[in-house]
């Protein structure tokens, strides 16, 4: 998506963190682009910066950012194969037809009202209507899917439009916890 990465480049310069983020483009719709906070080298679904474009420029933004935390001792387990999270989608809960785009492993969590905020592996497939389920990659429990306008991003929001100064320190940040 070339057009994506030029949007990348304008916001580098007035977005904080931004470099953490990734396009995500199963996310993205027309007019604004949906970069993805990256743990490592996995997304955190539900962590996203909003760019909106309006005539070929980004006028606004809306940012979600976390620190993680992993203040839990894991052992550590076996995910469940890509092939296994899709088959099983396939066999109870897509009808026939149904198109999958996209299968994506990251980290994805039920917000809840607290400071911090738990997320786990997760598959998320997307299907041709902009759908997306989400598989939990120990179990293979598969969420009710979630439509692509209903999404609502992780930890604290930062607004910003491109003709105002947003300081650094205005930054809002919510703990995260996988």
């Amino acid at each position: 998506m070339v057009k994506g990465a030029s949007k990348e480049v304008q916001a580098q310069s007035e977005i904080p963190n931004f470099g953490l983020y990734q396009l995500d483009s199963a996310s993205s719709r027309k007019g604004v682009y949906v970069f993805t906070q990256l743990y490592g080298k996995l997304p955190l679904f539900d962590v996203t910066v909003e760019l909106s474009e309006n005539n070929g420029e980004i006028t606004s933004y809306r940012q979600a950012y976390v620190e993680v935390e992993s203040g839990v001792e894991q052992t550590e387990q076996k995910l469940i194969p890509a092939q296994l999270a899709v088959r099983s989608l396939v066999d109870n809960y897509l009808s026939d037809g149904t198109i999958i785009t996209e299968v994506r492993l990251g980290y994805h969590g039920q917000p809840y009202n607290s400071e911090t905020q738990p997320m786990f592996p997760h598959w998320r497939i997307t299907i041709d209507n902009g759908d997306f389920y989400y598989l939990q990659a120990f179990n293979g429990a598969v969420e009710s899917p979630q439509k692509r306008s209903e999404l609502a991003p992780f930890g604290k929001q930062v607004d910003g439009a491109k003709t105002t100064e947003n300081p650094e320190n205005s930054e809002d940040k919510s703990k995260d916890k996988k």
